[in-house]
């Protein structure tokens, strides 16, 4: 296991490229499961929404690097209150049986396997009949259907990752970054239209100088949209995604995401906003291995 204060080098890199040699981001979180709190933010001629919700993070194991992670979605907030509508309701209560969810992730911010989906669809089974209870009428059981489907289709089941903008900007290409003192070249998918196809930011990261006053140092990514698609009817013009990543010192984990992203459309302009902040932290320490499309609210679940 590579722990928190090692230096790897890539092929003919020397040690002071990288700014004294220590990671700016580090990729496993081997020393403790974190909490975070994501507001997003939508704006379009359409209107406005917005949402809240709570992503419990546990890094379970590192073995040959690879990193086991379980996440949890709670506390869910659109538009600054909890859903009382009753696809809402449905759609949130259809999901919980998704989580704790487990994945494998490279070091570099790649999702390399699901882990515990037969657990999952075991979890769904047994909820059925609670759910077929609770929800009445033609389109909940249409729904709940659709939803044991989804569950054994393993790309459908990834897509509780894949279109979570939390979880697309924290397993993104800066995990493993270290402080090279110069912009380099980055690319970002982003689930900006929820379940449709992510757009894919390509642009650079900068890295700041750490500020030892408040022990973090900032990842600044600048990223414009390149080509021209069609989603939803809308054709794409252009667009461009900011961030800022907030890692703190000594430990060089994500503390904080900041994004404001752009896209352009013939039918106007829409923003995003995402703002994810840690609110608990747990020691949990990992022992070394030896070997080591609906836009309506209740679609975003």
């Amino acid at each position: 296991m590579t722990a928190i204060t090692d230096t790897i080098l890539n092929p003919g890199e020397k040690p002071n490229e990288r700014g004294g040699g220590g990671p700016v981001v580090q990729w496993h979180y081997s020393d403790m499961q974190r909490i975070y709190g994501v507001q997003v933010n939508w704006q379009s001629a359409s209107g406005e929404k917005s949402m809240y919700y709570d992503m419990a993070m546990h890094c379970k194991e590192i073995k040959d690097d690879i990193a086991t992670w379980e996440i949890s979605k709670n506390n869910i907030y659109l538009d600054n209150i909890r859903p009382e509508g009753p696809l809402e309701l449905l759609a949130i209560a259809c999901a919980e049986p998704c989580y704790p969810f487990e994945f494998a992730a490279s070091k570099d911010g790649i999702i390399k396997s699901l882990l515990n989906t037969e657990i999952i669809k075991k979890r769904f089974a047994e909820a059925k009949e609670i759910l077929f209870r609770d929800f009445g009428g033609d389109i909940a059981l249409q729904y709940i259907d659709a939803t044991e489907q989804a569950l054994n289709q393993p790309q459908q089941l990834k897509k509780i990752i894949t279109t979570d903008l939390w979880l697309s900007l924290f397993f993104s290409p800066i995990i493993g970054q270290y402080n090279i003192g110069k912009a380099k070249p980055l690319s970002i998918n982003l689930p900006f239209f929820g379940f449709q196809e992510s757009l894919v930011f390509n642009g650079t990261i900068r890295i700041d100088k750490p500020n030892f006053d408040n022990k973090s140092q900032a990842l600044i990514v600048e990223t414009a949209l390149d080509g021209t698609t069609i989603i939803e009817g809308e054709t794409l013009l252009s667009g461009k995604l900011e961030a800022t990543y907030d890692i703190d010192i000594p430990g060089h984990t994500i503390r904080n995401i900041s994004c404001h992203a752009t896209v352009i459309t013939d039918k106007g302009e829409h923003h995003l906003w995402l703002n994810g902040y840690q609110i608990e932290t747990k020691e949990t320490p990992v022992p070394e291995k030896e070997d080591a499309k609906s836009k309506s609210w209740w679609s975003v679940f």
